[in-house]
């Protein structure tokens, strides 16, 4: 007997015994007590919602119902317990256990598999709808007879059929609300399809690198067991067979790879972190080489530090992000497994820290020296490097056609429901109708997508009644809100958002009218508000902030969450349990003084709420109970161009500025700002120490990272150049000649037409691309954020398309935001790969391939795969090599 069908028979057997009275989804005794006790403590904190939460328990529901309910109510986050009811929380129970009986497979998971990779609703930080049930009903007669191998990428097939690859803001949205809007970033993505896996009873899982060594972003992507083994897939990208993606390749180069399981799991695997609602799980060595690198503090006397903390960061969108946070034991000791490239390490205890670079590879224990600040910072430049590429599974042709032909398809069924959309003479009828301006309705309507039907509905109900606050109200959401705000939600916001204290009306638009405060979903909690404070307690709060500020002390009780701070809880949802995370009673502090009518907002960039009076932004302090300001300094950054055509620097891209707090750097938030559309920049700060990070990539992944640190003294002002590290040149100089006389065909006109008659006299770029696929998505982007400086150039940016990949989706007029020195080719003679061989480039696997060649037809830049930035890398070569001077 095979240890496969062994395996299922034992499974068969467990399974038997679930109609025994004695069966248990746990089946350690002490993890249920230990289950129990963590329900009791939850059930203690979610007391102010008593009624609608576990009321349940005094329903007909059986046994395992009931241990079902018990464990997710003990590991939920704590927004969980405030924003969704019992009844929610029994349907995923239910269909749950449905997949048990109603697909083959069900008799087959083992039960610890069942209660942390089929049972939890919650995949990460996405909003909660019912999509379990939707999702099994329509995929249970799709997927039946089939093995679990094959349901597994069935199910991606179907998830390829209503999502694809689009970037968007860092909030997940809720798997129906990823399919109405038939878009999604990865995390959403990867939400969705183990949202779709589980909801037909197969364990799956989010595998996400917080960020990439060799790229600045992060991804994720999927994880299915099937038949006793655990394999990977692209979200919403089918490959013909399972363990096969175009990350696979990037993977290889990780730092760190995890995976957030539900609750209190017993592993055989790495764990990165145990908190009281999940189990962080490291799952590296499947895909990267590793090595345990330890970390030993010391002070200045040579003793060993026990619970200094250790942040065990990589650069990534120029800051230092923390991959883990650990404390040193008795011997002043950490570990963390991880990849072999350079990490930065950060220690602190009490008011010491230390901060160096390491080389995992050349490094085992690794001592660290804390001291005072003035003795450990200092300005420095230097490169980090990331791990090479290492050898993945070479992907055989099995089922390659078919997978094909399958994914055209898909992109049909996909492009069939997006022409549902409402289209631009039906927006322009509205318009009419309603009086209000076509392009700014086009827009509003272009951004919701499949939710236009809900935006539609609210502008014609309450266009005559007050069609600007209607344009308003619809303008200062975000784009990602307006494909899946609820009717409801627009509505309350519009009826009760009080004008009256607002100096003007675009103050009144973005900080009273909007709902969106942070990064939580929209929700109806004006009216709510209004009911329950009353008249009296809102114009005490108009006269006095410190009214609200104290209620909130006496009556909200603060816990620390682990979960939550990456979901907030709804406002509504705070006021109901009377418990937040710091996070939510920040978020609902807003949300009430927006009811109010009052002014307010959420200041990202230093993570304080703050109020508007007099025209001047006031931190809201819940440490002193006081309106205050700061002491505060203006910091200008000055920054001069050294080529022409160089584009400006981009923060979290090519920079960003830090604020020391006693303990450690934060990064300012400013990723959605306007202060650095044009240099100087000059920004209003608190006054303290900072640091100024600036990094360049190199093609191969290396960054140059260069550290500048300053003070900003109140009342003064500081200027501080951006200025970048001197990358050391490669000793390899491009020799290789390219053949520009390759013929491909013109997309637009059919035509056939060489590389070389493009060439105009500064060279060219050239890249072949796989337009469906998340890499290629990101290089495009690039492209289009650094249109105005590729336009200055006089030369071609050449997409080659190859037959197989032009897929139904791919349409010219979706690229119309490309520079316009852009053309499409299609290699309809099968150039790539004698042009991947005259290039000594035989090792390129992964789209995008990107060549820089110049006017006499010399390589000087080549990149494969997926990179954030690489435009920005392509245009620093064509400044140093093919422009004219």
């Amino acid at each position: 007997m095979s240890n496969k069908s062994l395996f299922i028979l034992l499974s068969l057997f467990a399974y038997l015994l679930m109609g025994c009275s004695n069966h248990h989804l746990e089946h350690d005794a002490n993890k249920r007590t230990e289950i129990n006790k963590q329900f009791l403590k939850q059930k203690e904190l979610a007391k102010n919602r008593a009624d609608e939460l576990f009321a349940v328990f005094n329903r007909n529901i059986n046994d395992v119902e009931k241990e079902a309910l018990e464990f997710l109510y003990a590991y939920m986050p704590l927004s969980d317990l405030a924003n969704y009811d019992q009844d929610f929380f029994l349907t995923q129970v239910r269909y749950a256990l449905k997949t048990r009986t109603e697909f083959s497979w069900g008799k087959t998971v083992p039960d610890d598999l069942f209660l942390h990779f089929v049972l939890p609703y919650r995949i990460n930080n996405e909003d909660m709808d019912s999509a379990r049930v939707v999702f099994f009903k329509e995929l249970k007669d799709r997927v039946k007879g089939m093995s679990m191998y094959d349901a597994a990428l069935e199910v991606n097939h179907w998830c390829h059929e209503k999502v694809s690859y689009h970037p968007a803001d860092i909030r997940t949205s809720g798997p129906l609300s990823t399919v109405r809007t038939a878009l999604g970033r990865c995390g959403e993505e990867s939400t969705f399809t183990v949202t779709a896996l589980r909801a037909v009873g197969i364990p799956a899982r989010q595998i996400y690198t917080p960020r990439w060594a060799h790229s600045d972003d992060n991804h994720a992507w999927v994880e299915v067991w099937a038949d006793g083994e655990w394999y990977f897939l692209g979200a919403c990208e089918p490959d013909p067979e399972l363990d096969m993606g175009w990350f696979a390749g990037p993977a290889t180069r990780a730092m760190l790879l995890h995976s957030r399981v539900f609750g209190d799991y017993t592993t055989t695997d790495d764990v990165v972190a145990r908190t009281s609602k999940y189990t962080e799980l490291n799952v590296i060595p499947d895909y990267a080489p590793t090595k345990r690198l330890y970390v030993k503090v010391k002070d200045p006397e040579g003793n060993a530090v026990q619970d200094a903390n250790v942040e065990f960061q990589l650069y990534n969108y120029a800051e230092f992000y923390p991959l883990a946070k650990l404390n040193t034991n008795e011997d002043g000791v950490c570990s963390l497994l991880t990849g072999l490239g350079d990490l930065m390490i950060w220690a602190v205890k009490d008011d010491k820290i230390a901060f160096q670079k390491v080389t995992v590879a050349n490094q085992d224990t690794f001592v660290v020296v804390i001291n005072n600040y003035d003795a450990v910072i200092k300005s420095d430049e230097f490169a980090l490097v990331p791990p090479v590429v290492g050898k993945i599974a070479e992907a055989t042709d099995k089922g390659v056609q078919e997978n094909v032909r399958r994914l055209h398809e898909e992109d049909s069924i996909r492009s069939a429901y997006e022409s549902t959309f409402i289209d631009s003479l039906s927006v322009l009828k509205i318009a009419k109708e309603q009086d209000i301006n076509n392009e700014k309705l086009q827009k509003i309507f272009k951004n919701s997508r499949g939710n236009w039907q809900v935006i539609k509905e609210f502008v014609n109900k309450y266009s005559s009644e007050n069609k600007d606050r209607v344009v308003s109200l619809l303008s200062v959401i975000a784009d990602k809100d307006r494909r899946d705000v609820r009717y409801q939600v627009l509505v309350d916001h519009f009826l009760n958002s009080d004008d009256s204290n607002s100096a003007n009306i675009q103050e009144f638009n973005k900080y009273i009218l909007n709902p969106r405060i942070k990064n939580e979903l929209l929700t109806p909690y004006k009216e709510p508000f209004q009911s329950y404070f009353g008249k009296d307690f809102i114009q005490n709060t108009r006269a006095d902030i410190t009214v609200l500020l104290n209620w909130i002390t006496d009556s909200i009780t603060l816990v620390t969450d682990e979960s939550t701070s990456r979901n907030p809880m709804f406002p509504v949802g705070v006021l109901e349990l009377r418990v937040a995370d710091k996070t939510s009673r920040d978020v609902f502090l807003v949300a009430a003084l927006r009811s109010f009518g009052i002014p307010s907002r959420f200041d990202g960039a230093r993570d304080v709420p703050q109020v508007l009076k007099k025209g001047v932004w006031n931190d809201l302090s819940f440490e002193t109970l006081k309106v205050q300001q700061n002491p505060q300094g203006e910091l200008v950054l000055d920054w001069v161009p050294q080529q022409k055509g160089q584009p400006q620097p981009n923060y979290y891209l090519q920079f960003t500025i830090e604020k020391f707090d006693g303990r450690r750097f934060n990064t300012l938030d400013y990723e959605y700002g306007k202060m650095f559309d044009s240099y100087p920049a000059t920004l209003n700060v608190d006054a303290g120490k900072y640091l100024m990070v600036t990094g360049r990539r190199e093609s191969n992944g290396t960054v140059w990272v260069k550290r500048t640190y300053f003070e900003v003294k109140e009342g003064e002002t500081t200027h501080v150049p951006i200025l970048f590290a001197n990358p050391v040149e490669d000793s390899k100089t491009h020799n290789v000649v390219v053949d520009l006389k390759q013929q491909f065909q013109d997309l637009k006109t059919g035509k056939d037409i060489s590389l070389l008659s493009l060439d105009q006299g500064e060279g060219c770029v050239v890249v072949w691309i796989d337009p469906d696929r998340e890499p290629t998505k990101h290089l495009v982007n690039d492209l289009i954020r650094l249109k105005e400086s590729y336009e200055t150039w006089n030369g071609k940016i050449v997409l080659i398309v190859e037959p197989g990949k032009l897929t139904s989706g791919f349409k010219l007029e979706n690229y119309k935001e490309l520079p316009d020195n852009t053309i499409f080719l299609k290699d309809t003679k099968g150039v790539l790969s004698p042009f991947l061989d005259s290039v000594h480039k035989t090792n390129f696997e992964e789209y995008p391939m990107a060549f820089v060649i110049t006017k006499k037809g010399v390589l000087v830049y080549d990149s494969s795969g997926y990179k954030i930035g690489a435009g920005d890398e392509i245009l620093s070569k064509l400044n140093t090599y093919c422009r004219i001077h």
